[in-house]
């Protein structure tokens, strides 16, 4: 059967963050989802998924980190517009 969740242990130090845990463990959570969008194993409304937030949120969460909204080749957006004419 398979598992459904997984579990990943962060050993920090006591002064890693002054935010309670739930607070980091939700910015983790946030900031792998966002590593995975940026390295493209997974889709921004996936990601939004499983953060637990709407896409809307996500793809401002995903702004902040420097990562676009839409993830399209710019030569392929020129051939998608050359082929619509």
């Amino acid at each position: 059967m398979a598992q459904s969740h997984i579990t990943v242990s962060v050993d920090l130090p006591p002064d890693a963050g002054s935010e309670p845990i739930d607070a980091l463990a939700r910015r983790l959570r946030l900031l792998g989802a966002l590593d995975e969008v940026r390295q493209g194993r997974m889709t921004r409304a996936r990601a939004a998924q499983i953060v637990g937030i709407g896409i809307d949120a996500f793809l401002r969460e995903a702004a902040a980190h420097g990562i676009d909204a839409i993830d399209y080749d710019r030569e392929d957006f020129r051939q998608e517009l050359g082929s619509s004419s």
